[in-house]
């Protein structure tokens, strides 16, 4: 008995070194709507294309941004009232609550196409912004955030017909989670 000894303490270390290295991780899918700022009819754009060009969380282990999207995403953010748009898409994330998104917008390919059909360069002011974020990932579960930009606070036609952009995202209930 006593040779078993050191083969049982081996077998007990390797199953502590294995479990010790189990990562307990759950899904997210990040989305993107639009207020309905049909009531105010003050927007007078066809369509506004915005280019989302990465998508970052706050990893709260670390305190550090984890990228779940990196490249350019063209998102046409007026007519997605009442719909969502997928943003990014986590198989793997580590359980644990997060508490704020960061979205990097750009204005290369971000358009306004205005009442006259015409395509006018929109111009994205910051480039880069950090919206609160209140959701927890837990072990083998999904998790929705549906992020809601808000139009008629955000897009603006200064008085020498161009179109700026200060994003008002925020977070929005999703009804499908409970």
């Amino acid at each position: 008995m006593r040779k078993a000894a050191p083969a049982f303490c081996t077998i007990g270390l390797l199953a502590v070194s294995i479990l010790g290295c189990i990562r307990h991780e759950g899904q997210l899918a990040l989305f993107l709507t639009s207020a309905d700022n049909t009531q105010q009819g003050v927007i007078t754009a066809q369509q506004v294309n915005i280019d989302i060009t990465s998508v970052e969380i706050l990893e709260p282990q670390s305190g550090t941004f984890l990228t779940l999207s990196h490249g350019s995403q063209i998102h046409e953010v007026l007519g997605l009232v009442d719909r969502n748009s997928l943003l990014a898409l986590a198989d793997s994330l580590d359980e644990g609550s997060y508490q704020e998104v960061r979205l990097t917008l750009s204005a290369a390919n971000s358009t306004v196409v205005d009442d006259r059909g015409r395509v006018q360069p929109l111009r994205v002011e910051p480039e880069t912004i950090t919206v609160p974020a209140f959701f927890t990932v837990i072990e083998d579960g999904s998790t929705n955030v549906i992020l809601e930009i808000d139009l008629q606070a955000s897009l603006k036609l200064r008085a020498n017909g161009a179109w700026v952009l200060r994003p008002v995202i925020r977070q929005v209930a999703d009804p499908n989670q409970r």
